[in-house]
């Protein structure tokens, strides 16, 4: 599997369970999905790049 990402604003950690990232990747048709954080200790939120998609995913960080 290859993913293509884009890095905006100031570079942080973090760590999250690949399987529950997966359960997002999984349930949305979207070739484009975001993932908002604005901490390592605050959850991320998953969100797929169609603006028009209210389907969003809060996905806590592990401890590390």
């Amino acid at each position: 599997m290859f993913i293509s990402t884009e890095l905006t604003g100031e570079p942080i950690n973090i760590c999250f369970n690949i399987n529950f990232v997966l359960d997002f990747v999984n349930s949305v048709n979207d070739s484009q999905i975001i993932l908002d954080m604005t901490t390592p200790n605050y959850p991320g939120l998953l969100r797929t790049g169609n603006p028009e998609s209210e389907f969003k995913y809060v996905i806590m960080p592990m401890s590390y």
